[in-house]
């Protein structure tokens, strides 16, 4: 836990001017949505669903590029079924689910890297 407490502060230095959009830009945001709806509109779109249903769903949170993902709220696990048409990330980094938003996550600082909102379609 102490070692995410280092590293959040000196991400943020790193990037003090970081915000929404900045990874996830509108053409990326658009690819990411496209390759997103296609498993929920594929044989696989309902168990999808259930999964994220059954996961502790997470709403309501403010999300911010630049600031710790909240220490006490869930991390919603983003379905493999999901996972297998979306980039594949190096371990420093995960996707989360929060809402209908893709989160990017710095999995050591516990970081809102960058997020997409409106990632997954509306049930």
């Amino acid at each position: 836990m102490d070692h995410r407490r280092e590293m959040g502060p000196k991400l943020q230095a790193a990037r003090p001017e970081a915000k929404q959009g900045q990874i996830f830009t509108p053409e990326i945001g658009r690819v990411f949505r496209r390759l997103i709806a296609t498993p929920f509109n594929g044989p696989d779109g309902q168990r999808i669903r259930a999964s994220l249903r059954r996961a502790e769903p997470v709403k309501g949170i403010q999300l911010r590029a630049n600031e710790k993902y909240p220490e006490r709220i869930p991390l919603q696990s983003t379905p493999p079924t999901l996972l297998l048409d979306l980039p594949k990330l190096p371990p420093e980094l995960d996707y989360r689910i929060v809402g209908r938003s893709l989160v990017l996550r710095d999995v050591a600082a516990n970081m809102i890297v960058d997020f997409l909102p409106d990632a997954l379609p509306a049930q």
